[in-house]
């Protein structure tokens, strides 16, 4: 009898022993535990590319006649998922004051993503575009490379047709117009669509009510391709009634197109 109660003492002290760890041991087997089950989700945003530019040059696409006044344009560059960058000079109509417009356009969407102006509301009766580069630089910088912009120093404006993996386009311009609804003597565009066309697709360009304005004709003069993507960026002029008539004013539209 006594010998079976030595036994069953001697069973008990190693159970509890066995269970007796220190409480340094117990935290420290929860750590290594938990540690098992940790999911790391810090992911680092890719690091963009830092730029810097050039003032640009003006693109020449010909003057028809010195009896007008032209808008002056200076494309930039384009960046690789589609958005173009510009200035343009639009034409002063008689006020004295400079005129400048920075213009980062998104031709996926032909959406103004960002844009920048100095108009008859600033005052300024002389400047240039390499003087406003230089003033406004940093600004300009920014946004390039928010956009990731790249400068293409040499561009010019293409005929069509425009040949692509999908097919060889020809644009189609439609207008319909409105008779002399100012009482000018003369018949303004009411609508204007320009579409892109091949054997069997057609894309459209634009699609714009013109009525409230007062232009005169319009037509494509041809288009800037991106060096990245099967992408154009459409030019199209228009012939608008000058302020207080003669010299009417040249105006170029951009508009995007894949």
């Amino acid at each position: 009898m006594i010998k079976k109660n030595l036994i069953y003492t001697f069973i008990l002290f190693i159970l509890l022993g066995i269970n007796a760890c220190t409480p340094e041991e117990n935290k420290e087997n929860n750590n290594t535990d938990s540690s098992k089950t940790v999911v790391e989700t810090d992911v680092k945003d890719p690091v963009l590319k830092k730029m810097d530019y050039e003032a640009p040059t003006e693109l020449t696409y010909g003057v028809d006649s010195q009896d007008y006044l032209y808008d002056t344009f200076y494309p930039i560059g384009w960046s690789e998922d589609g958005h173009f960058a510009y200035v343009s000079e639009p034409a002063d109509q008689a006020t004295g004051y400079y005129f400048f417009t920075f213009v980062i356009l998104d031709t996926k969407t032909n959406e103004i993503v960002w844009t920048w102006k100095i108009d008859e509301k600033d005052g300024r009766e002389d400047s240039s575009v390499s003087a406003i580069w230089k003033e406004k630089y940093e600004l300009f910088k920014k946004q390039l490379n928010d956009y990731q912009i790249k400068q293409q120093t040499k561009m010019t404006i293409e005929q069509f047709p425009v040949k692509s993996a999908s097919g060889e386009y020809e644009q189609e311009t439609k207008l319909t117009k409105t008779k002399d609804p100012f009482g000018y003597g003369f018949d303004v565009i009411d609508n204007a669509t320009v579409n892109l066309k091949s054997k069997d697709k057609t894309k459209g360009v634009i699609n714009q009510n013109l009525k409230e304005e007062a232009y005169l004709s319009l037509s494509v003069l041809g288009y800037v391709k991106s060096p990245y993507q099967e992408r154009v960026v459409v030019f199209i002029k228009k012939e608008m009634r000058g302020y207080e008539g003669p010299p009417n004013v040249i105006l170029y539209q951009t508009a995007g197109c894949s």
